[in-house]
């Protein structure tokens, strides 16, 4: 009995310890987790500084190309005048001196304006000065000056037909007006090459446009907004025939520069496809440079300055999205830039610029997997 009494004691004790340093392990695991959260915690706030060092550190490098950009502009590579340019080499003049006054020399034939027939003739009284016959006495000579303005008048074409009421169909007919004339006012040839070239060679607004030839015409003609938008559509339409003859040249060309980008048409997402083949001016630069390049041409770094160019033309911005693009092209030689793979910047582009070609006999299509393929229409 007292062996087994001894043995209970001994149990009992071993007990107590393992419970002791079970407890002691449990206060040090709930310690561990609660400096675990704490690290991670700081590690979190860490990353978060870290990323917005980096985008202020891209920020500041994109400011500092730009700054370079703009610090590194001269008269001789800028608009800007030498006389702002600090410590600027004197600028030689080549021209012989030749001893006599600016602007035009004795001899020297007039270019005066073309004078035009007078819509409008007015006679200029004689000014009292000129009544003492005494000292004054007319030559005969008329002395005649012109001042030309421009008008816009409208010339308004009126068509007039019989009205005839059909029996058999029991409506009234008429005969067909010319083509165009649809609806009761119409506006012709001139008025809307005005309006499509003020809007969209002259970058006027719609409504601004509307505006002057309503204004030029004394509210004469007062054009919708709705009409002058419609008009690049409307003259798309009738050079329907010149462009399918184009994309037929570019399709039977040996080689196609194209390339792509998106663009917001009524609110909605389009393509804008630009393609260019060896005949026309890309195609002829390109393969011009191309055939002229030298070994050591090839093997040169690209200059500094042309690629700080695409930054002031504003190929790229100062985005750091965007502004790695020069760092990327300033570490390639020319033969690098011209033997860079396709990317997947220009296989992004392929399948719109495929599917948006009319005559193309192939459309693209992706599968399941991801991967794009062609296929006959």
């Amino acid at each position: 009995m007292d062996v087994l009494e001894d043995v209970q004691k001994e149990h009992e004790k071993e007990t107590r310890k393992l419970k002791k340093v079970i407890a002691e392990l449990l206060d040090l695991v709930a310690s561990l987790k609660n400096l675990n959260a704490e690290l991670n915690e700081k590690r979190k706030q860490a990353l978060g500084n870290y990323y917005e060092t980096a985008s202020k550190l891209e920020d500041a490098l994109g400011i500092i190309m730009k700054l370079t950009a703009q610090m590194n502009h001269n008269y001789e590579n800028s608009s800007l005048p030498s006389s702002k340019c600090i410590n600027r080499k004197k600028i030689t003049n080549n021209r012989e001196k030749t001893g006599r006054k600016p602007g035009a020399q004795p001899g020297h034939p007039h270019h005066p304006r073309k004078p035009m027939k007078p819509d409008k003739v007015v006679e200029v009284k004689t000014e009292e000065t000129f009544q003492d016959s005494s000292r004054y006495i007319p030559t005969g000579k008329i002395i005649s000056s012109q001042v030309i303005g421009i008008r816009m008048i409208p010339a308004v074409t009126q068509y007039h037909t019989l009205e005839f009421y059909d029996k058999k169909k029991g409506r009234n007919v008429h005969s067909a007006f010319p083509a165009g004339v649809t609806d009761d006012v119409n506006y012709d040839e001139s008025m809307k090459a005005v309006l499509f070239l003020l809007n969209s060679g002259c970058n006027v607004s719609l409504e601004k446009t509307a505006q002057f030839v309503s204004d030029v015409t004394d509210g004469a003609l007062s054009p919708s907004v709705g009409m002058i938008s419609g008009l690049c559509r409307e003259f798309s339409l009738k050079s329907k025939e010149e462009q399918d003859a184009l994309f037929k040249e570019l399709l039977d060309a040996p080689v196609m520069h194209v390339d792509g980008t998106a663009a917001k048409v009524n609110g909605s997402n389009h393509h804008v496809i630009v393609c260019s083949n060896g005949m026309i001016t890309v195609g002829k630069n390109t393969r011009c440079i191309l055939e002229n390049l030298t070994l050591e041409q090839i093997q040169s770094m690209v200059p500094e300055k042309w690629v700080m160019r695409i930054l002031e033309e504003g190929g790229v911005t100062t985005d750091f999205r965007s502004v790695w693009l020069l760092v990327f092209w300033g570490r390639l030689t020319r033969g690098g830039m011209i033997l860079t793979p396709m990317t997947d910047h220009h296989m992004m582009h392929l399948p719109p610029c495929l599917n948006n070609l009319p005559i193309f006999p192939l459309k693209m299509f992706k599968s399941q997997s991801g991967k794009w393929h062609g296929g006959l229409l």
